[in-house]
């Protein structure tokens, strides 16, 4: 029976520890597909698992396996289905079809990281069962990396309500899928099932088709891919260009005039994006890695870290000063505002003289 009373999921993007849940009652979404007017707004998928996760249950091997098999295949077909459709995706594990929040039973808070370090080996490992079907690697080391970059790791949400147990705490296990273009570019995404067999999908509405449903008779699921593919890069560089003028509005406001490199490298990255945008045309690696980089705010802090010595001999804190230390990190595009960056570093100089 459907619950009718309304709960809102964790925002997309955001921490587990920002909410809790409410058993018997339904998230306030619907099962979903890569929405007509945007990849970026986020589909939904809903899975119940009905049995408990318990070290006493996983010190079998094979009923250990079981429940992993069970888990990483819902999590990688859903991943694969939402990459190559080139949407948002969360996944809930412990929500029924309907979205009645059930939760999984799961005896410590330990099992959730070890959970996540099986996917990590899924995804990442050079070995990995995802990618190898009967011991063979069927897939090139850039698609390995591509998926494993749009996949999330596991998020356990707590949920209230549940019958009193001694046997651990009730939790919906959720994991958000995000891939970006600078990743996927056109590639088409597979994995491999546990029995060997090559599969892709694609989402659909509410569901993961296979390329080989019938369907796929009359059209194209390579084309579909591809499509797909065009429209996310268009939106990923949109929303990069909007972020690239407020960053550059920000260096304008705060920096100063003498200091034109860091505002001519923002002007020449939003003219890029502009007449790509415009052209349609396909933007070289390179480009995108300088446009839409993930890594600013680690080229910030190595940038940061390798001029410590500068930053110690600063007696007062010099908003020139730090542009110039840090205008190789504006070159490479960063992530966050530069205010959050402004305000890590202003920290750091407090901490070199305390």
């Amino acid at each position: 029976m459907i619950s009718f009373v309304e709960q809102e999921p964790r925002l997309y993007g955001g921490s587990d520890g920002a909410i809790r849940y409410v058993q018997k009652r339904t998230i306030k979404i619907l099962e979903s597909g890569r929405c007509a007017s945007s990849t970026r707004i986020t589909a939904a998928e809903f899975k119940e698992i009905a049995w408990a996760i318990t070290w006493e249950k996983w010190a079998d091997e094979a009923a250990k396996q079981k429940d992993v098999k069970t888990i990483m295949d819902r999590i990688l077909t859903n991943a694969c289905a939402a990459i190559n459709a080139r949407c948002n995706m969360t996944i809930y594990l412990g929500v029924k079809d309907d979205g009645a929040i059930t939760g999984i039973l799961i005896e410590n808070y330990d099992l959730v990281h070890t959970l996540n370090q099986i996917l990590d080996e899924y995804l990442r490992e050079p070995q990995s069962k995802a990618f190898r079907a009967k011991g063979k690697l069927k897939f090139s080391a850039e698609m390995r990396t591509a998926f494993s970059q749009c996949v999330g790791n596991i998020k356990a949400i707590p949920v209230d309500g549940t019958p009193p147990t001694t046997e651990g705490c009730y939790y919906v296990l959720e994991i958000d899928i995000c891939p970006r273009y600078i990743f996927t570019r056109d590639l088409q995404f597979a994995f491999c099932t546990p029995e060997g067999r090559v599969v892709s999908y694609i989402r659909e509405r509410s569901s993961n088709l296979p390329s080989t449903h019938d369907s796929f008779k009359d059209r194209n699921f390579k084309g579909l891919v591809q499509e797909g593919a065009v429209w996310r890069r268009d939106e990923d560089l949109k929303e990069r260009l909007a972020e690239l003028e407020r960053e550059k509005k920000l260096v304008e406001e705060n920096a100063s005039k003498k200091d034109k490199k860091a505002l001519k490298a923002y002007q020449e990255m939003i003219e890029a994006i502009t007449a790509k945008l415009e052209s349609g045309g396909d933007m070289s690696r390179e480009e995108l890695e300088r446009v839409l980089s993930l890594d600013a705010i680690a080229a910030v802090r190595e940038e940061a870290g390798a001029t410590t010595s500068k930053l110690s001999k600063m007696k007062e804190w010099d908003v020139q000063a730090v542009l110039e230390i840090t205008k190789a990190a504006f070159r490479t595009i960063v992530k966050d505002d530069l205010t959050s960056i402004a305000t890590a570093l202003q920290e750091e100089h407090k901490m070199i003289h305390k």
